[in-house]
Parts: C-alpha cells; structure tokens; sequence
C-alpha cells in the first residue's frame, strides 16, 4: 500500500531484459502493487545473459534468448500486466498519467500511475 493508503500502481516503460527484470524485482518485494510493463516490440522477456551472443553472432536467432513466450504466461507466473506492441508516448506529471499508444489497434489509452520507471533506451525526455 501506499503512503495514502490505496493500493500503489507502477508503470514499467521498456520490457525485455531491464524492464521485466525490475517488474520481476519490484513483485518480490511488494505482492501487491499493480505492475503494468509496457514494451513497444513483441517480446516480453530475454534471457540477458544471452544478450552478448546474439549481439556477436553466436546465437543467430533473437527468438532463441525468449525465457517468457506471452503476455499471459507473465501475468500468470508474476501477476503482471505486460502489453507487448503499446509504447509510453507521453506522461504528465501533473495529473499522474501516461499515454500509451497500443500499436494493433492503432488506439491511444490514459492509464493512471502511483509511479513510473523507466527502463532500457526509455526516454526521460517526456515534459508534463
């Protein structure tokens, strides 16, 4: 819970190797904060540490590093609700909120936040 005493809800910006390692991290500590991890590509999680091979060549297949295939397997093994295809395309601080952007249905959604983290490559750019 909380300061306030509501329940927390964090947005996760990046998935893949930091962005679902911190999800992963932040759900031991806390069973129950509401975790969304939004990721703009179609990958949920990697195996990090096959990174540097697939970078050099030894493991030619980016599809050979996936350690969670879906969003549901994720929601069902951590309890958290990773959207692969939507990116943070804006976040106010002012009212609490980011913009996402879910690509396949080529919609645009407001999801409210306790807190916000973001990860790999994610840009702290964003004003509000």
């Amino acid at each position: 819970m909380g300061l306030t005493g509501k329940r927390m809800k964090v947005i996760i910006v990046g998935g893949v190797a930091g962005g679902a390692s911190c999800a992963a991290r932040l759900r031991r500590l806390d069973e129950n904060t509401e975790i969304i991890m939004v990721e703009r590509g179609p990958y949920v999680s990697y195996a990090n540490c096959g990174l540097p091979y697939h970078i050099s060549g030894v493991i030619a297949k980016e599809s050979s590093l996936m350690v969670v295939a879906s969003e549901g397997m994720f929601r069902g093994v951590f309890g958290i609700d990773a959207r692969t295809n939507c990116e943070a395309i804006a976040i106010s601080r002012k009212e609490k909120t980011v913009q996402l952007l879910l690509f396949n249905l080529l919609a645009q959604h407001y999801e409210r936040r306790s807190a916000i983290i973001t990860s790999n490559l994610a840009s702290s750019e964003w004003g509000g």
